[in-house]
């Protein structure tokens, strides 16, 4: 079930050699030992639902957590429950129920709400800030991924779990293969940032340079995991110099 997966794990932990992807410096590809059956009963019989069949089959058969999408894959004896045996409330339900309340606008797809109103869902992935990704555990929707922000906004993606680990790694497999294909062309700094930012949104083609050089930033220029500094006439110029150094040893005229 999670052969393909776990695969592309393998490729981007190749790729991303300094741990640059958002979460990897917290789970740097590692996966926990596998849970026997045994363990895994007990665990359902304490929340009281038994866990999805994809998530039992990760924690059978990849192992108890944790690489994977933002901060990756929860220990199994980590996982919360939002009343994970009760039916599934679904987010159209919790919407009419907030506009109820004036805590939330007419038309509007957003609403904010406490959630002691959710029900059957587990927290699988914390996303930072306070946002969670969990699952759904009853119902005809058990198994899909549904996002709880900090503000209590419940968004469902109509994903399997297996659906979101694949999406998550094409994206950064992708995204570093673009990188290193534009280094091994003779690309700039500034224009590999430009071509990340416009294909993925995202800013952070300077990282993945230096990832997939394999070269440590300077804790003097970049701080440490919990104190990080960000400043750009600094971190530009050394960023620029791993580059020209890597495609001194890995182009050719």
């Amino acid at each position: 079930m999670w052969d393909e997966v776990v695969a592309k794990l393998a490729r981007l932990e190749a790729l991303d050699m300094q741990c640059q992807v958002f979460g990897a410096d917290h789970h740097r590809y590692r996966l926990f030992p596998c849970l026997p059956k045994e363990d895994l009963s007990r665990l359902e019989r304490w929340l009281g639902v038994p866990f999805p069949d994809e998530l039992r089959a990760f924690y059978r058969d990849v192992g108890n957590g944790v690489a994977g999408p933002y901060y990756g894959l929860r220990e199994a004896e980590a996982i919360k429950g939002y009343n994970p045996s009760k039916p599934y409330t679904q987010a159209a339900t919790l919407r009419a129920f907030a506009q109820s309340r004036g805590l939330a606008e007419e038309g509007e797809d957003y609403f904010e709400l406490g959630r002691e109103y959710l029900a059957g869902l587990i927290t699988i992935i914390d996303e930072g800030c306070g946002h969670e990704v969990c699952l759904v555990t009853t119902g005809l929707r058990a198994g899909e991924v549904v996002r709880v922000s900090l503000e209590g906004y419940v968004y469902e993606t109509n994903q399997t779990l297996i659906k979101t680990y694949d999406l998550w790694l094409d994206r950064e497999i992708e995204k570093f293969e673009t990188v290193r294909r534009m280094m091994s062309d003779g690309s700039s700094v500034d224009e590999i940032n430009q071509e990340v930012r416009a294909k993925f949104d995202t800013l952070d083609g300077e990282d993945v340079i230096a990832s997939i050089a394999n070269v440590e930033k300077p804790v003097e220029l970049f701080g440490t995991a919990h104190h990080k500094i960000y400043h750009g006439a600094t971190q530009t110029p050394w960023y620029e110099n791993v580059l020209c150094e890597w495609q001194k040893t890995n182009t050719t005229s």
